[in-house]
């Protein structure tokens, strides 16, 4: 039996440095990160604009298919969102847990 080098309760900021460098770095990280706060911002706005349009409708009667198109655009732009983080998620996921399992294994292999 091998003692462990570890901490109760605790991770250190290099377990985290040493994933995200198993995701692909910090580029990679922030740019999921950029890709779901962009789609909650595009969710949030097209939740004022709907709101607006709905306070106002006498008012915007005579352009409510051109209102109707930006709400369009504003809902497909979240809704696009995420498939494009999962798109990102899932190859950086695969990518990641081969990396860990191998290190696991090369760690099992050599103690």
């Amino acid at each position: 039996m091998v003692n462990e080098d570890r901490e109760i309760g605790r991770v250190n900021f290099s377990v985290f440095n040493l994933f995200i460098k198993f995701m692909g770095g910090w580029f990679t990280v922030l740019m999921v990160y950029i890709i779901a706060q962009s789609s909650t911002l595009l969710e949030m706005v097209s939740y004022g604009y709907l709101m607006d349009w709905g306070r106002y409708y006498k008012e915007y009667e005579h352009e409510k298919w051109h209102k109707f198109g930006i709400l369009c655009i504003f809902s497909y732009g979240f809704c696009l969102n995420g498939p494009l983080r999962n798109l990102i998620l899932v190859p950086i996921s695969i990518y990641l847990t081969r990396k860990v399992h191998a290190r696991m294994v090369y760690r099992l292999l050599h103690c």
